[in-house]
């Protein structure tokens, strides 16, 4: 099956343009020779070595992200009894990635709220900014589930127009909701944007990580801005690189099978094409398996960055350019043009 996708580029000072020009079939992720993939995997992931953890990062029990305890981050705790005006208002959940926190959509909540009337809760999934004990423990269902209970406590406090935005791996526990019915008995959110959400990693060695568990060692991520490391976690427990690569295999069987979104809710894919963490293949894998409730496909735009998570921008190592700029505002005004209208 050939199909065609939406590509955007940027064209110099002629800005952000549309083409379609991209099509192809999905690489299925197959496993062989398992012995020299064992081999070749403990050479990479060490022998089941600990990390050791400063009492500086966000892994130390002693350092708590402030999404933990201040109630402005999630719209049912920052506007407790919304007034009639308020739940007639567009809204949107805004889940992040693997390792990481609301910072991520910080930049958006604060462009959205100062454009437009739409409001944004900030969610921080379960697991995370806490604590490396509390990230090892915690299942991808744990991870997903403060995100599932700001949906129900919105939707009982009357809002009517609910979207949700996820990245990476937030992306892959909200699909993975979808396809177990979460949403059966709520209100349908209008719409869906995932942002270089996670189907097929980069780095193949994880699909093997809960297969070789103790002989995998913690991954330690030193690489970070000394802003980003207030707002990511340095160490990935083997346990929670286990349970993303399970949930990713989860999601590409459920994709194979096909999953239907609710009748009046509408969903985009926008992928970097130049992700060095996700697989850019996963919007394929996405846009066969995810169909709205009457059959239709849905709407991926292959997005000319080489950034992961292209629409956040701040705190990061390398100075944004001008080109991840537009492209990040753009991105930003077409999600609230859709959720506005």
């Amino acid at each position: 099956m050939e199909f065609e996708l939406k590509t955007l580029i940027f064209n110099g000072n002629r800005g952000i343009a549309y083409k379609n020009n991209m099509s192809g079939k999905i690489n299925v992720l197959k496993h062989s020779h398992f012995f020299l993939i064992f081999c070749f995997s403990f050479a990479f992931f060490g022998c089941g070595n600990r990390a050791a953890i400063e009492t500086d990062w966000l892994d130390s029990p002693s350092t708590l992200h402030p999404s933990v305890t201040d109630s402005s981050y999630r719209l049912s705790t920052r506007i407790p009894t919304p007034d009639a005006a308020t739940v007639q208002r567009p809204v949107i959940i805004a889940l992040h990635g693997f390792t990481a926190t609301p910072y991520e959509w910080e930049e958006f909540r604060n462009f959205a709220e100062a454009r437009s009337n739409v409001l944004v809760s900030l969610v921080l999934m379960g697991g995370h900014g806490h604590s490396y004990e509390a990230f090892k423990k915690a299942t991808w269902k744990d991870w997903g589930q403060p995100f599932l209970r700001e949906y129900q406590s919105l939707a009982a406090k009357g809002y009517h127009h609910i979207s949700i935005a996820a990245a990476s791996g937030g992306g892959s526990v909200v699909l993975k909701f979808f396809e177990m019915g979460a949403f059966h008995d709520l209100p349908p959110p209008r719409y869906l944007f995932l942002i270089d959400t996670l189907v097929a990693p980069m780095n193949k060695k994880l699909d093997w990580v809960p297969y070789l568990g103790p002989f995998v060692s913690d991954q330690v991520d030193l690489n970070k801005s000394e802003e980003e490391s207030q707002h990511w976690y340095k160490v990935k427990p083997r346990e929670a690189l286990s349970q993303l690569a399970r949930l990713s295999a989860a999601i590409r069987k459920d994709l194979k099978k096909g999953i239907r979104l609710p009748e009046g809710t509408s969903a985009i894919v926008y992928q970097s094409m130049g992700d060095t963490v996700v697989d850019p293949e996963s919007a394929k894998w996405i846009y066969k398996g995810l169909l709205k409730a009457n059959g239709e496909p849905i709407e991926v735009e292959m997005v000319s960055s080489n950034l992961h998570v292209f629409t956040r921008l701040q705190g990061r190592k390398q100075p944004p350019s001008q080109k991840d700029r537009m492209i990040q505002r753009y991105i930003f005004n077409e999600i609230l043009q859709r959720v506005s209208r």
